[in-house]
């Protein structure tokens, strides 16, 4: 079973508690900006960050940090971002688990 972090509600699946998340939640913040995969803690969506396989090259500064706002117009880019500024620090450190 799967419980709701953010309601008492209860499902049967991963992917059931995804789409709750998102839809009653407004989980949308917590999605992959590079995949638009949906994640429901900051962990898993760091977690996520850090495999995802996507690449954009857009031209414009289009790729948005969820955790902090900076943009970014390449993936490369975004990903030492991601590392630098969240993994030397520790998940769990920054996100105070």
């Amino acid at each position: 079973m799967f419980h709701c972090t953010k309601c008492s509600d209860i499902f049967s699946s991963k992917l059931s508690l995804k789409a709750h998340v998102a839809t009653m939640h407004g989980g949308t913040d917590l999605q992959c900006p590079l995949c638009s995969k949906l994640s429901i803690s900051k962990d898993a969506l760091l977690r996520h960050l850090l495999e995802c396989t996507v690449s954009v090259q857009t031209g414009d500064a289009d790729i948005v940090c969820v955790f902090c706002g900076d943009t970014f117009v390449d993936t490369e880019d975004f990903r030492i971002h991601i590392k630098v500024r969240f993994c030397s620090k520790g998940i769990s450190a920054f996100f105070g688990l």
